[in-house]
């Protein structure tokens, strides 16, 4: 199951509550961090370190976002990092389907 966290990886929206009510394993941050710098330190933090081996979703690959691929934080604290394949192209998550809620009436 994926999240994709809100206000593009803020600390004051990513919480250590807010991680304790998630069960996910990959997340995702959308920003390309040019105006507030998002996503904050502290937020990829609290992610990487309230949840199990999680994967880190960057739709941009930035020197920011790149310090949490070094290997000494992924191999202590076992999370992934994953960036667009290329330049311009953005990360695509395949979703899978659910059926239809049933109609009432």
């Amino acid at each position: 199951m994926g999240f994709k966290l809100s206000h593009h990886g803020s600390r004051a929206n990513v919480t250590q509550d807010l991680m304790r009510c998630i069960e996910a394993k990959h997340f995702v941050f959308s920003t390309n961090g040019a105006y507030f710098i998002h996503p904050d330190d502290e937020a990829v933090a609290r992610v990487i370190v309230g949840s199990k081996r999680p994967t880190l979703w960057f739709n941009y690959d930035t020197p920011h976002t790149r310090q949490w691929s070094a290997d000494e934080l992924t191999t202590k604290y076992g999370h992934a990092v994953r960036y667009p394949r290329a330049a311009g192209v953005g990360v695509v998550l395949e979703l899978p389907g659910r059926a239809p809620l049933p109609r009432s009436g």
